[in-house]
Formats: C-alpha cells, structure tokens, sequence
C-alpha cells in the first residue's frame, strides 16, 4: 500500500513461495526480504535457505521483492517510479509495511496457522 497519509492507492509486489515441504498449521515461514533487484535472482543463489532450510524444518520459503526493484513497480515502471514525484514512496518503513503486510496476508491465507520462524535478507 501507499502510506503517506493521504493515498489509498495499492500496487501488484512480486514474491515466490515454496510450500511444497510445508509441515503445515505450526510449521515455520523462512521469510526472505527482497534487496535492490530482481527476487529471482536472490532465489536462484540462496539454496541454503531454499532447499536445506526448508528441508530441515518442514519449512514454508517466501521471498519478497523490495518494492522499485525487480518487478515490482509501484507505478508502473522504472521511469515513473524513479520519477522525482515517485521517489517520495521508496523508504525503509514502507518498505518494512510491505514485508509485513504480505506476511500477514500470507498467513491469513495460503500459509494459514505457519509462523514466521527466520527473516533473511539485507
């Protein structure tokens, strides 16, 4: 969402999920918070969370993508969301409410009943 008082406005993050090892309702949530690029590419290089994390806890892995980066345009694309009226929403407490909210959804929905057991990311 867009949190600066004023605007209501919400926009499409992008975040990958692995629940096929998921023990299910009390099962953890490795939850991964996006850097300055594309999540795939974090996913592709963190296999130690990815595969032996998720294997030695029946674990549920999410990844989010940080919001300007990757995919996930808060405006629509690069050029718009860089634009100097766009900037104003790229801050690490929006993007900390992002996280948040797309755990919270998470666990409300598909990922009902999992904790969040580790946060990794920088």
């Amino acid at each position: 969402t867009w949190d600066n008082g004023q605007d209501a406005r919400q926009w499409k993050m992008r975040y990958l999920v692995d629940d096929s090892k998921w023990g299910g309702e009390g099962s953890p949530i490795l939850f991964y918070t996006g850097n300055e690029g594309d999540i795939a590419m974090f996913w592709a290089n963190s296999e130690f969370v990815t595969k032996t994390l998720r294997d030695k806890f029946n674990a549920a892995v999410v990844f989010a993508e940080h919001r300007y980066f990757g995919q996930s345009w808060p405006l629509g694309d690069s050029k718009a969301s860089f634009a100097p009226e766009g900037r104003g929403y790229l801050s690490v407490e929006q993007t900390m409410e992002d996280f948040a909210a797309l755990l919270n959804a998470l666990r409300r929905n598909a990922l009902a009943g999992g904790k969040a057991h580790r946060v990794y990311g920088d």
